[in-house]
This record gives C-alpha cells, structure tokens and sequence, in this order.
C-alpha cells in the first residue's frame, strides 16, 4: 500500500513537469516572457520592454537657427584712442570761361599785367606842356570782377619859367605809385567798362625845385576781351596833386598850387 501512494505521488509529479513544460511556450510564462514584450531584470522585477527604433538613432531634433543680423557697414574699424580719419571732402566744381563776356563774369578769378601808353595834358595855375605818359599796372580781379592793383606812372614834361628880360623853360619828369581799386562791368557780348580809384605817392626828378607828396588817382574806360588771357582797353587816366614844382614868377615859389594831369591812353592787358 505504502509502495503504491509512493506511485502515485511520483506519476503526480511527473505530470505537474509535463504541464509545466507545455507552459513554456506560452506568453504568460516566464520563460517567454522576453518573447511577449516582457523582459526580466535583474533584479527579479519585470518591465516592459523598451519600444523597437527602426533604423539609426540621431538624437532630439535640433532646435530652429536664430534670425539672420543686419550687417551694417560703418566704415574701417578704429580701434579706441585712434585719430579718426578726415572726412573726404568734395571736389571743388572747376569754373571754365563760357567763351562770351569777361572771365570774372563766370567766377574765374585771375591775376593780370598790364601795359599802359598815352599822352599827358596839365591843367592849373602855372601848368607845364604836354608829354609822353606810360606805366603798368599788377593786380587781380576777383569773383565778381572786383579788384585790387599796384601801379605805377611816367610822365614828362617842361614849365615856362619868366626871368626878366628872357623867359627860360624848366624841364623834368613825375613819378607816380600807388594802389587802386577797381570794377569791370559788361556793356555788350565781349565789350565791357573799367573804373578804378584809390591814393598815390608822387615825386619829381630832374627840376630847378624837386618837389613831392601825396595825390589821387582815378580811370575810366572801355575795353574789349580777345580771349581768356589777352584784352585791349582805351579810357583816361586822371591825377590830381598839390605842388609848388616850377612857378612861373619867381615871387610866387615855394608856393603850393593844384595841377591835373589827364592822360588818353591805350593798354593792352595780359591776365594769367
């Protein structure tokens, strides 16, 4: 009897292995568990099983690029303490002469020399005859045809001296230098008009009675532009001075008396 419960409880057992190895394959058993979606880990818990990546892993997606900056040009870098460059300045717009008129008309300043030629006539008490006269002028007109000139006069010429019983004559020359302000002014296509004025220093040289002082000096006239560079002019020059140079009676020298020397010229003028 005992040999016989010995039996059964061995067939028992050996049918609980049986049904055991049936659950093997099945997806509740722990041996299928890493089939099922189930792992085991190694501490004896279970998890779910990590979800399968198709192809290769390339990270969390990178995040979207900043906007562009305005790149704003403002020049060479200067670094700090550095002397800033001077700013470029502008071409000064070239004045040309438009082919008609005066040169200073058109804003063109120049420098000019000029040559002066004519006769001398005197008026006034005790007056000598008439002469050559000559001289030059240097100056320049500006913006405006405004000017400004040094010049310098040549005249002769003889006084009547009466000696009792036979008159005698006494000759020499004027020197005449100064400085004068001028205008130009147009009339018409290349002709235009020419005044100037300003003070003079005078003297004598050659006369019985040297004399010399201070005077005025004027001209007027016409002239007429051949070119940028070359102009003819005709006018009058006039000096005005108070001088006691040859008297006439011998009981008026020493005496002081105005005399004018008026002077028709031709100039011709160089301007550069």
């Amino acid at each position: 009897m005992r040999a016989f419960r010995s039996q059964v409880g061995l067939g028992a057992f050996v049918a609980l292995l049986a049904l055991a190895g049936q659950a093997t394959g099945d997806s509740s058993s722990i041996a299928g568990a890493g089939q099922s979606g189930w792992t085991t880990p190694p501490g004896g818990s279970l998890q779910e099983a990590p979800t399968p990546v198709s192809g290769p892993w390339t990270g969390p997606a990178a995040p979207p690029a900043p906007p562009a900056a305005t790149v704003v040009d403002s020049g060479p870098y200067v670094a700090p303490g550095a002397p800033c460059a001077p700013p470029a300045m502008a071409a000064a717009p070239t004045r040309s002469w438009a082919g008609c008129g005066m040169p200073c008309s058109d804003g063109i300043s120049m420098w000019y020399l000029t040559g002066v030629f004519g006769r001398a006539w005197q008026l006034g008490d005790d007056h000598g005859e008439d002469c050559w006269y000559g001289g030059f002028d240097l100056g320049r007109t500006f913006c405006g045809c405004w000017g400004l000139d040094l010049f310098y006069r040549y005249h002769s010429g003889q006084f009547e001296r009466s000696n009792s019983p036979q008159p005698t004559r006494d000759g020499g020359a004027f020197h005449h230098v100064g400085v004068k302000f001028t205008y130009d002014f147009p009339i018409s296509g290349r002709l235009y008009g020419w005044a100037g004025v300003g003070p003079e220093y005078w003297w004598t040289d050659g006369y019985l009675n040297e004399d010399d002082g201070f005077g005025v000096f004027g001209e007027l006239g016409v002239g007429y532009v051949l070119s940028q560079n070359i102009r003819l002019r005709a006018g009058v020059n006039v000096h005005g001075l108070d001088t006691d140079v040859t008297r006439k009676f011998p009981a008026d020298d020493g005496e002081s008396r105005w005399l004018w020397v008026i002077a028709p010229v031709i100039e011709v003028e160089f301007a550069f």
